[in-house]
Parts: structure tokens; C-alpha cells; sequence
């Protein structure tokens, strides 16, 4: 997403991207309050995060960031925020949440590769 290169291995679920490692150590210095990080194939994934990912992707990302090469800049730019609690929005819709348990970032269950996020493992447009 953020660099271009491949395999895309990680996730900011915070924008629902797929990103090379390179990129998910700069994401991952951001705090996971901006980008929460994780590893497609190293992680546990909870319905929550896959949703994420499901409904934002790196081309929807794109198009609605800022078009600024320093990650730092990029993600925690106004537009990004936007976008952030725009998805975030539709995702707990589209799961029926009206509130977000508290500990989602931590409450995971998939212990694999979900196949939901199969078809973007080692992609990163």
C-alpha cells in the first residue's frame, strides 16, 4: 500500500491495508491507537479485524488518502482519521455493534490464515 513493494504479509486493520513488513515497522512506531498492525500469517485474527479488511482494502485507501510518502504524515493526517472512523463506522454496522467491546483488539480466534484474507496475502496494490 504504503511503498509499493511485495509480499503485502501485513495489515493495518486500523485502515483495512495491506502492507509490507518494511512498512508495518513504520506503522507499528506510529502507536496502535493511529495503526493497528497485524501479520496475516503470524496472528489471530477476531471477526472484528477481518471485517476491517474486508470492507476497506488498499485501493478504497488510496483513494480517499492524502497522497503524502512519509507514513507518519499520511496516517495521521486529518483525511486518514476521517477515513479511519468512516470504516470503522461501517464496519461496526455491517456487524451490528453499537459498541465496541473492550478489549476487540485482543479478543482473537482464527489461528490460521483466514480465507477471507487469502486473496490478498502477498499483494500490496
Amino acid at each position: 500500500m504504503d511503498c509499493g513493494n511485495t509480499p503485502a504479509m501485513w495489515a493495518s486493520v486500523t485502515f483495512g491495508t495491506y502492507i509490507c513488513v518494511n512498512c508495518a515497522g513504520e506503522h507499528r512506531s506510529l502507536g496502535a491507537d493511529v495503526s493497528f498492525v497485524r501479520s496475516l500469517l503470524l496472528d489471530k485474527w477476531n471477526d472484528q479485524q477481518i471485517a476491517f479488511m474486508v470492507k476497506g482494502g488498499n485501493a478504497r485507501a488510496k483513494a480517499f488518502l492524502p497522497p503524502i510518502s512519509k507514513i507518519r504524515e499520511r496516517y495521521t493526517s486529518p483525511e486518514a482519521r476521517k477515513y479511519a472512523a468512516m470504516l470503522r463506522k461501517e464496519v461496526m454496522e455491517h456487524l451490528g455493534i453499537t459498541e465496541e467491546p473492550q478489549s476487540s483488539q485482543s479478543n482473537t480466534t482464527q489461528t490460521t490464515l483466514d480465507p477471507r484474507l487469502r486473496r490478498f496475502a502477498g499483494t500490496s496494490s
